[in-house]
């Protein structure tokens, strides 16, 4: 048994079963024993999961022109990137990398938000070359004198926020928890009017089938209503693997998204291995257009990894395949078809562009936009 099995179950002793979202809580972010706060890796090869990140640099290279682009359209000296989940900083080691080959450095201050010790430590030692960087554990820590006007960036962040499980039974959802029976670890659940409100979106029992199954995060809204204090003007901008929701109430995702990932493979055993397997959902990309409206984030572009990448970075990629030795170019096509083609990455992740007080980027003008899909 895990160390952070045995929390678990000691709070479970001591509360009652636990909301699904706490138990995640534990097995990924406790600061002793979750999962994220171990010092083996989590991503690569020697991890449990790849990221675009670890697919090719090209990767933030394309995001360093699409933050140049807002930057323009805000019309603004001083630009604010704030990566949510920096990991151990490759993403914006690349952003950084391609602002000064760009020579659009200038005015951009960046805050790297990581809530793993471990993380951090890496963070602070891939970033330090950087001026205008700082490392921080949450945005309380944001120093800044006046109006913040910039972007909020995260890759893969809200498939890793803890989740609440719920199942639709005779026309009403209720809450699965996580509970102990006969020395084990299992599943169970409540009528969900004995808890406190959800994010649940009201459902009629004709428009879903008895059994389905659903997985919502409780914090997204508090972290819109940050994130709007914060910024006085600018973008949050997510790329995430996920659906609007109309996806999840369909046939193929009855049962939920809920997956573990240990050493590259998937398993629905949630239970099993905690804090030492990787916990995650897809991302209801609606729930986020909900959250964003109800503290002033219009919902302003939302498309395929596959087509953001390849439209905006068209020129970047061009340069990088033809680039390097003759014998290499191969691989380079290889990891370009993975980050944008549709039956690799390029249609499993999705970004949504929310605004607040700020005009579409016109990098993005003209291109493919599936935000109806959201609204």
């Amino acid at each position: 048994m895990t160390k952070a099995e045995q929390l678990v179950r000691q709070e479970i002793r001591r509360l009652g079963p636990l909301p699904f979202s706490k138990f995640v809580e534990l097995a990924l972010y406790h600061p002793l024993y979750g999962y994220y706060n171990r010092k083996t890796p989590q991503r690569g090869k020697a991890g449990d999961y790849f990221t675009s990140m670890q697919v090719s640099s090209i990767f933030p290279r394309i995001c360093a022109r699409l933050f140049s682009s807002m930057k323009e359209a805000l019309g603004c000296d001083q630009f604010a990137l704030i990566e949510i989940g920096s990991g151990d900083g490759e993403f914006l080691e690349g952003v950084l990398h391609q602002l000064n080959i760009d020579k659009q450095a200038r005015g951009f201050r960046v805050w790297a938000v990581e809530r793993s010790r471990p993380a951090r430590d890496k963070l602070v030692k891939r970033l330090s070359r950087f001026d205008r960087c700082q490392v921080i554990e949450n945005l309380d820590q944001v120093e800044w004198m006046g109006t913040l006007e910039g972007c909020i960036f995260s890759n893969e962040f809200f498939d890793a926020l803890p989740f609440d499980r719920y199942r639709f039974r005779n026309g009403q959802w209720r809450e699965q928890l996580v509970g102990e029976q006969d020395g084990a670890l299992v599943e169970m659940d409540r009528d969900i009017d004995k808890v406190q409100p959800t994010e649940v979106p009201t459902i009629l029992a004709d428009e879903i089938a008895s059994g389905h199954r659903m997985e919502f995060r409780p914090q997204i809204a508090a972290l819109f209503e940050e994130w709007g204090a914060l910024l006085s003007r600018g973008y949050a901008l997510t790329i995430d693997y996920g659906h609007p929701r109309e996806i999840f109430l369909s046939g193929p995702r009855a049962d939920g998204t809920a997956m573990a990932y240990f050493q590259h493979t998937a398993s629905q055993a949630l239970l099993e291995r905690v804090g030492e397997q990787d916990l995650t959902a897809h991302v209801d990309f609606t729930q986020l257009v909900e959250a964003g409206q109800r503290h002033g984030w219009r919902p302003d572009f939302f498309s395929s990894q596959g087509v953001l990448l390849s439209t905006v970075g068209e020129t970047l990629i061009s340069e990088f395949l033809a680039g390097g030795p003759e014998d290499q170019r191969h691989n380079r096509a290889a990891v370009v078809r993975q980050l944008i083609h549709p039956s690799a990455m390029g249609e499993k992740f999705w970004a949504l562009l929310q605004s607040k007080d700020a005009p579409l980027p016109t990098v993005l003008t003209g291109l493919p936009n599936r935000i109806k899909r959201l609204i």
